[in-house]
Parts: structure tokens; sequence; C-alpha cells
């Protein structure tokens, strides 16, 4: 943020004690429940950023974690995973429903139930 903005770091130090009290401050089990809440923020970014993209994507939550915090490395680097987000290009010439309408309510009845 200094570096950024051009703030000499001293600016900033009442704002990083800020955080650091306001992390520090949490048990482990609030950080893991607000790390996972930026991970979806992070996810819902990505989806939308690959459909303006032309870009397929399907969020997974039905995968091994410890299974795929191994095959990456992550336990060294002090991550996890939580969700994984598929992104690709659909095969249109093996896909059996690439032509078949689309499933929704009408947007009347979706407005009502929101």
């Amino acid at each position: 943020m200094a570096n950024t903005r051009g703030l000499p770091t001293e600016a900033l130090t009442g704002f990083r004690d800020i955080l650091i009290a306001h992390i520090t401050g949490r048990t482990q089990e609030e950080n893991l429940i607000w790390t996972v809440k930026q991970a979806y923020i992070g996810l819902g970014t990505g989806i939308a950023t690959a459909s303006e993209l032309k870009i397929d994507t399907t969020p997974m939550e039905g995968f091994n974690p410890p299974k795929f915090d191994e095959i990456l490395g992550l336990k060294e680097n002090g991550l996890r995973s939580m969700v994984l987000l598929a992104l690709g290009y659909r095969d249109e010439a093996k896909d059996p429903y690439v032509n078949a309408a689309k499933v929704r309510l009408p947007l009347e009845v979706f407005t009502e139930l929101v």
C-alpha cells in the first residue's frame, strides 16, 4: 500500500496495527471461516470473469481436500484447499445436451421467491 500510494511506511502503522489486532484477535476457527469466505469471493469473481471470456466453469466441493493438498504440496506452504474451479471449453461434438433447452424458472417466479 505504501509503495502503490507513495506513502511513507510509518504513515500506515496505525492501519497495520488494526489489521494485526483484528486477525490475531480471532480464534483459529474464526480465521478459517473468514478465509473460506474470501475463497468464495475469489471463486465468484473467477466464474464471472470466465463467463465474460466465454470460458466454461464448474465450481466443485465434492473432492478429497487432504489428497488434493498432498498432490499440490499445499501443506508445505501453509495452505489448504477449500473449493475447486474447473475451467475450460465444452466438447460440443460430444455433449449430448449442447442444444438442449435450459430449464429455468421464469423471471417473474424467481423474483417472487426472492
